[in-house]
């Protein structure tokens, strides 16, 4: 085996990459590059009014904004991740098997009803695994386990024959037919006693078991069936419908290396890994086998003008104006909910304020009531005190930390619906008392009035201590300075007097 060099990333042509997207869509696909005013007009809108998003529903579709940002992200996410070619090829390879799937002509209802016959079985092979011994309270031995469930795995067994010939048949009919195959298989993971799911209907049965029963099979060298014409006219027409966004990857990659790079003749591309975990992309004009792989930290991909001929592919800038709807959807969704951001904010708000009222009218109420106690009324002075700050704790007997006895009860018109709150949690939130709403008499107010003196004067005195130290520090600080500049004097005059 010769050791070929990867060709020079400095000498590939990347325009196919580069300033090829509109400023509107790279608003879009290019997301992260874009701040402040440059963002999308959504994006910023969701950033406005992220914490009412969830609130917020298409009129329409009766869909959230949450669900719409997220996948405008997941836009510009997929779009990044197509310009790595390993992911763009896998997710291209996953088109691909979903169409073949697609393109079955399978007995679903008996396949279906045979695996709602495993699932059955599955189900008693989980229920002996986890049977206890009535007599110990535990498992039961491992050896009875596999004698008790041995007769649900033998019928397990038959049922999966059955079902893999429904399938197996079905792909085989359907390779002749419509994909002709070189090196490449996709297969089916079956599925196993031990692990499954049930599935409700035929069409969940048909979605869930094509997507997490698929594998592919071919290892380090990842290559792609090669469609016959008809199939691949459909199959490209399927992707710029359904994921216009892989489409401009495929027409980005077909022009790198069919047409930007054609004279290099790339017939190898490889995803490296490093010592130090980091992978890159690596171009070769060789054929896999004349490539070092001895560390196996190497998988080698085909090129993508390998699977699809040149002219069966748009070029850029067509599969960019495909993208042109994706712009319109935006801008749409952004006057759609712009209107119902600004009008729902203003009914929160105005929420709010009646929250806070009625929250201020429950807690005057509650205290109201208690004040209305003569023993209870220095533990509503103290509590007032506390919550304007100029009483550090409350007593220590205090029925106010009595959250039995002190639930306070309010409307959130928001939620509306009746909260519970309690007086302990409200420190330092002076704007909810009222104490004429409370009721405080002459006394208490000059009791008020006595403590926040108190406060105050503690405060001068705490003060005063301290800017008395800070003053002893800057005397002593300016005598340690004047002492080092008479030593500085009287040893220059020693040296002049020599």
């Amino acid at each position: 085996m010769s050791n070929k060099r990867a060709i020079r990333t400095d000498t590939l042509n990347f325009e196919a990459f580069e300033n090829t997207l509109t400023p509107k869509l790279s608003q879009i696909l290019e997301n992260p590059k874009h701040y402040g005013e440059n963002q999308h007009p959504f994006a910023r809108l969701y950033n406005e009014f992220r914490h009412h998003a969830i609130h917020i529903m298409h009129p329409q579709t009766n869909v959230h904004m949450n669900t719409y940002i997220s996948d405008f992200y997941n836009v510009s996410y997929q779009y990044d991740q197509i310009t790595d070619y390993a992911i763009f090829f896998d997710s291209l390879a996953n088109e691909m098997k979903s169409y073949f799937f697609s393109k079955l002509t399978i007995d679903v209802a008996k396949a279906f009803g045979i695996y709602n016959e495993m699932y059955a079985l599955h189900e008693e092979y989980q229920a002996v695994q986890y049977r206890k011994d009535p007599n110990t309270n535990r498992r039961i031995d491992w050896n009875e386990q596999r004698k008790l469930q041995e007769p649900f795995v033998e019928k397990f067994n038959e049922l999966l024959g059955e079902f893999s010939d429904i399938w197996n048949t079905a792909i085989r009919n359907q390779k002749n037919e419509t994909i002709l195959y070189d090196n490449h298989e996709i297969t089916i993971e079956y599925p196993k006693i031990h692990y499954m799911s049930p599935c409700e209907s035929e069409e969940g049965f048909m979605e869930s078991f094509v997507s997490y029963h698929i594998k592919n099979n071919a290892g380090t060298n990842q290559s792609m069936s090669v469609l016959k014409d008809d199939s691949r006219a459909e199959f490209l027409t399927r992707l710029k419908k359904n994921n216009p966004i892989l489409y401009l990857g495929l027409c980005q990659w077909m022009q790198f290396m069919a047409i930007d790079n054609g004279s290099k003749e790339i017939k190898t591309v490889a995803l490296v890994s490093t010592s130090t975990n980091r992978c890159h992309t690596s171009f070769y004009n060789c054929e896999m086998d004349d490539i070092s792989n001895q560390n196996y930290n190497k998988n080698f991909y085909q090129p993508i003008n390998e699977v699809f001929p040149a002219f069966s592919v748009e070029s850029v800038s067509k599969a960019i104006i495909n993208l042109d709807s994706l712009v319109i959807h935006y801008n749409d969704l952004y006057n759609t909910f712009l209107p119902l951001c600004e009008v729902y904010t203003e009914a929160y708000e105005s929420n709010e304020e009646k929250t806070e009222a009625s929250l201020k009218s429950a807690i005057n109420t509650n205290l109201s009531a208690l004040y209305s106690v003569e023993e209870n009324k220095p533990h509503v002075v103290d509590y007032i005190a506390w919550v304007h700050g100029f009483n550090h704790t409350l007593m220590a007997d205090s029925i106010i930390t009595d959250k039995n006895n002190n639930a306070i009860s309010y409307m959130d018109f928001n939620r509306n619906q009746q909260l519970t709150t309690y007086f302990s949690y409200h420190r330092n939130q002076s704007h909810l008392l009222d104490i004429s709403a409370i009721g405080l008499d002459e006394d208490d107010r000059m009791e008020l009035s006595r403590m926040f003196n108190r406060h105050i004067d503690e405060q001068e005195q705490s003060h005063d201590w301290t800017m008395r130290n800070h003053i002893k520090q800057m005397t002593a600080i300016q005598n340690r300075h004047e002492e080092s500049i008479e030593q500085q004097r009287k040893a220059f005059k020693d040296l002049i007097a020599q």
